[in-house]
C-alpha cells in the first residue's frame, strides 16, 4: 500500500494492494499529536486494484484529533460485507502513524498491518461526517 510518508494529505492517487511489508509503519495510536485528515474518492483503476483520488484535508487541533483517535480504537472486529465503498478518509499522524477509513460501503478501517481490517464505529463515522 503507498501511503504517504509525512503528516500531509498528497495529491497523487494513492493505489491499494492486498500485500507488501508494512513493517516501518505505524498504526494511528494515542495519545496522538496532531492529525491530518485526507478526504478521497476511491475507484478501481484498470486491473481492478483500488485506486484513491485526493479531494481535501486538513490538519485537526490535539483536542479533535485525540477524540478521533479514541473513536478509531473503538472500532470492533470487521463485518462480513460486499458493499462497494466510493469515499475514503485517511488519517496521518505526525509520528507516521495511519489509518483508512471506508466513509461508505462497508465502513471499514485499515490499518499498518495488512491483517487489521476492522469495523468503523458510528462514533468514528459521526466524527468524520
Amino acid at each position: 500500500m503507498r501511503r504517504t510518508t509525512t503528516a500531509v494529505c498528497s495529491a497523487a492517487p494513492l493505489m491499494l494492494t492486498a500485500c507488501g511489508s508494512q513493517a516501518a509503519v505505524r498504526p494511528v495510536a494515542t495519545p496522538a499529536s496532531a492529525v491530518t485528515l485526507c478526504r478521497y474518492a476511491a475507484e478501481k483503476d484498470a486491473d481492478g486494484s483500488p485506486l484513491l483520488h485526493f479531494r481535501s484535508g486538513e490538519k485537526l487541533g490535539r483536542a479533535a484529533s485525540a477524540a478521533l483517535v479514541s473513536a478509531l480504537e473503538a472500532s470492533g472486529p470487521e463485518k462480513p460485507c460486499t458493499v462497494e465503498h466510493t469515499t475514503v478518509v485517511g488519517l496521518f499522524t505526525e509520528q507516521n502513524g495511519w489509518a483508512l477509513i471506508e466513509t461508505d460501503g462497508c465502513h471499514r478501517v485499515h490499518g499498518a498491518d495488512a491483517r487489521s481490517w476492522r469495523q468503523a464505529s458510528p462514533g468514528l463515522l459521526a466524527r468524520l461526517g
